[in-house]
This record gives C-alpha cells, sequence and structure tokens, in this order.
C-alpha cells in the first residue's frame, strides 16, 4: 500500500472529498476534522499500518516509549518473548506481590524482583524519559533552531526541600500573579536554566515549535539528558513499564510491536497515521456530522450498517472499509505452534488440519 500524506487527502484528484461534501477545498476545518477522525480511529482498532515495531538498547529497568508509540502490545527481551502484564498484577492475591515487598524486609535487597520472573510491568506514565536523580537539580532547556528563542515552556513538578513543595511562581515573573510551575524561555547552546531546583517533573507545556527541544539535568547542558521533544509535541506524557528481571548497568536488547500514537497533521507532507482516504473521508464527514448535531449519520458514517441477522455490510463506514483493509492485507494466516525453552531450539510444529 503506498503511503498517503496530507496533501494526498486534500487533493481532489485522490480524494472525492470536496466534492462528497460540498465544500471548498481551502476549508480550514477540513484538517481539523480530519484529525479527529485519526485520533478516534486509531482508538478503535488495529488497522493496517498503526501496530508498529520498535527496538531500543536500554541498561535502566524503567523503559519510556518514544512520542511516536502510545502503548506495547507484545515485548521480547534479548529475543525472548516477556509476559506482559497489567497494573494489577502486583496486587493479586495469588501472585508474587508488590516490589519492594518482603524480600527487602527480610533482610535480602534485590532478592524479590526475581518473584516476577520474566515479567514486564505498566508503570504510568512520564513527561520525561529519565526522572531526575535525587536529591534534585535545576534544569536546563534547549533548542535547535533560531525561531524558537524566547518561547516560553512551562516546568510542573516539586522542588528539593524536605518535604518537598508543589513549586509554584509569579506569572511573568516578578509581576504577574502566582501560578503552578515555573516558565522557562527556550534558548540555543547553552540553554536556559531554571530558578527552581526539582526534584520530581510532572509536567511539561509547551508550543508548537520550529525545531527540537532538549531537557537536561544539572548546572550544564552535558550534564544528563532526562527529556526530548519533537516539534509537534504541546504536553508530553509517555507510557513507562518496569523490566524488573533486568540487572543494574546492563545493556539489554528490547523488541516490541505498539500501537502508534496520534500526532495532528498540519504540513502537506505530513504522512497520514491512517493511509486509507476512504475511511478519513468518512471518518471526517462522521465528524462534520456530528458537528452539526446529526448524531444518527455520524454513527452510521463511522461504523457502517449490518444486517443484525447475517452481519453483512450494508451500509460501508469508516470501520467497514478498515476492516476489510485489514482483512486484505493480512490474508488468510493460520497461527503456528512452536515449542521453546531458553538456550533450546525446536522445529516449528507441523500444521494439522
Amino acid at each position: 500500500m503506498p503511503r498517503r500524506t496530507l496533501a494526498d487527502l486534500l487533493n481532489p484528484n485522490t480524494c472525492r472529498m470536496f466534492a462528497w461534501l460540498g465544500i471548498d477545498p481551502d476549508d480550514p476545518r477540513l484538517v481539523t476534522w480530519a484529525n479527529s477522525a485519526t485520533n478516534v480511529l486509531l482508538h478503535k482498532g488495529h488497522w493496517w499500518g498503526t501496530v508498529q515495531d520498535y527496538t531500543v538498547l536500554t541498561s535502566d529497568r524503567i523503559l519510556t516509549l518514544p512520542p511516536t508509540f502510545d502503548t506495547v502490545e507484545k515485548i521480547a527481551i534479548c529475543k525472548w518473548p516477556a509476559a506482559l502484564r497489567t497494573e494489577w498484577y502486583s496486587y493479586n492475591p495469588n501472585g508474587p506481590g508488590l516490589l519492594g515487598g518482603l524480600g527487602e524486609h527480610e533482610g535480602l535487597p534485590g532478592t524479590h524482583w526475581m518473584n516476577f520472573g520474566s515479567s514486564v510491568l505498566p508503570r504510568g506514565s512520564a513527561c520525561t524519559f529519565k526522572d531526575i536523580t535525587p536529591p534534585g537539580a535545576k534544569l536546563i532547556l534547549q533548542c535547535d533552531v533560531a525561531a524558537d528563542i524566547g518561547q516560553s515552556v512551562l516546568l510542573l513538578g516539586y522542588d528539593n526541600s524536605t518535604p518537598p513543595n508543589w513549586v509554584r511562581t509569579r506569572q511573568p515573573a516578578n509581576t504577574g500573579p502566582w501560578l503552578d510551575g515555573e516558565v522557562v524561555s527556550l534558548s540555543t547552546t547553552p540553554g536556559t536554566s531554571s530558578v527552581t531546583t526539582f526534584s520530581k517533573l510532572t509536567g511539561i507545556q509547551k508550543p508548537v515549535t520550529s525545531g527540537q527541544g532538549w531537557l537536561y539535568q544539572g548546572s550544564n547542558a552535558a550534564a544528563n539528558l532526562i527529556g526530548h521533544y519533537q516539534y509537534w509535541e504541546t504536553n508530553p506524557l509517555y507510557a513507562r513499564y518496569h523490566l524488573p528481571f533486568i540487572a543494574d548497568n546492563c545493556p539489554v536488547c528490547v523488541d516490541l510491536i505498539g500501537k502508534i500514537a496520534f500526532r495532528p497533521l498540519s504540513n502537506p507532507t505530513d504522512w497520514l497515521l491512517i493511509g486509507n482516504l476512504e475511511a478519513i473521508m468518512y471518518g471526517v464527514a462522521a465528524m462534520r456530522a456530528a458537528e452539526e448535531h446529526r448524531l444518527d449519520e455520524a454513527a452510521i458514517l463511522m461504523n457502517g450498517k449490518r444486517d443484525p441477522a447475517t452481519g453483512k455490510v450494508l451500509v460501508d463506514g469508516a470501520l467497514t472499509l478498515l476492516d476489510e483493509e485489514l482483512q486484505h492485507y493480512t490474508g488468510a494466516q493460520v497461527p503456528s505452534v512452536q515449542v521453546g525453552t531458553p538456550g533450546v531450539t525446536f522445529e516449528p510444529l507441523p500444521l494439522i488440519i
């Protein structure tokens, strides 16, 4: 399937959306509707092209996903599949318990994690890929494009007092009202330092920029990189996973299959996250109908309509088109069964029909 761009979606020669909807090609609502439709559709299924592989080398037990991924579907450590658990796994009465529990209390530090076996545990989300090293530090913001100099970034979190205080500052500095967080202006090398010494960062609010941004902990930009932000990110937040069985400072290869994250379209050359132009067209029509309070029509445009007795598609919708596309590209796949033990290689079992 060829990759599609926003320009393809807005081109009357490749997409009949304008004639169908009866709107002007320059209508600014089109991009807004296309973004809304893409965001909704991404949450409704594992469509063709929306589940991708990702490989990373890590020496940390906490793995933070990049901004292009929302969640992990399957994961392998050193090429060996690991069990992906839920947030509730540690609280299972018949399970291993919480990390930092019995083993440490019995004077056996570092052994309790072994009860988890090769389990990977979700650990919420964070606005940086690495936490601030205790007891805390000032933070440096740096940009790489001169056009971004002076852009304001809001850092939210706690200072390094004992106990830590929620950071509030006057915005604008020394003259404005007291508000949450501290505002730091972007600058190129060596960057701009915060006034506050942060012990924990809970949120970042930044504008859409022309280039990338970096967040460092320490007195200079060479100290410790803890965050890296793309131009489109405004409220960065990344999923995290705990790999408790990885030894400290021992680099391992992590392979995963994950669902891609939504990223808004803005430029003609931006790739469509869902490349099915017809499905996006139906989604745009559904967003428009919902905006005009034609909710029944919006539901059919989004979901299609099926015969309740046979399940046969009677009227196409965005989701039925994506279902058909997925079947077209995946084909009639038959799952294979493979038995394996670490260090031992087995041949796949023969298919029995």
